[in-house]
């Protein structure tokens, strides 16, 4: 006699309840012997310190953690300095962070906002020798996915041509809940 036996389970979900995986990414082109600086924003919250001690950079680039109280309405906070010649990049993940907030959207919020604007709109900052316009592409996505009905994304995303000093600009935010 066989007997076949048949189960129903299912993986457990990538996160927990309070976890969500963070992607961040940071990323400029100038000219080649440009020495250039590119202020982007940061997280608030506890991403913030997981990036700060994680971030890998390439390129040739380096890191540094730049206060932005002096950059003009709405630019306050730490923003992520990446620093090179030519082009540079940094990138960050992690898979289960926790970063509270329960079931729901991970609660994740970045610094250089603009005053009164939406979520999207923030500020950049770009010191550089050379020719004005760099090339920039911004991502922080933080993304929960605790099962049936339970998380959700938050993402931003910037890619184009910006001038020097402190410059606004428009990021695609994308919002889902699960």
């Amino acid at each position: 006699m066989i007997v076949v036996y048949a189960s129903s389970c299912s993986a457990p979900p990538p996160q927990a309840a309070g976890e969500a995986s963070i992607t961040y990414k940071l990323k400029f082109v100038a000219g080649p012997a440009d020495n250039t600086r590119v202020i982007f924003p940061l997280p608030v919250g506890p991403e913030r310190d997981a990036i700060m001690a994680g971030i890998m950079t390439s390129d040739g680039g380096s890191m540094a953690w730049v206060e932005q109280g002096d950059a003009g309405p709405g630019a306050t906070g730490l923003g992520a300095a990446l620093d090179g010649r030519g082009e540079a990049s940094a990138t960050y993940f992690v898979k289960a962070l926790s970063v509270g907030g329960g079931s729901g959207l991970p609660d994740v919020n970045l610094s250089m906002r603009r005053p009164d604007g939406g979520p999207g709109e923030l500020y950049l900052r770009v010191n550089k020798s050379g020719a004005s316009i760099v090339t920039v592409e911004y991502e922080l996505t933080a993304s929960r996915d605790c099962g049936a009905g339970c998380g959700g994304t938050k993402s931003w995303k910037f890619s184009g041509d910006i001038g020097t000093a402190l410059q606004p600009v428009d990021m695609t935010y994308v919002e889902e809940k699960r």
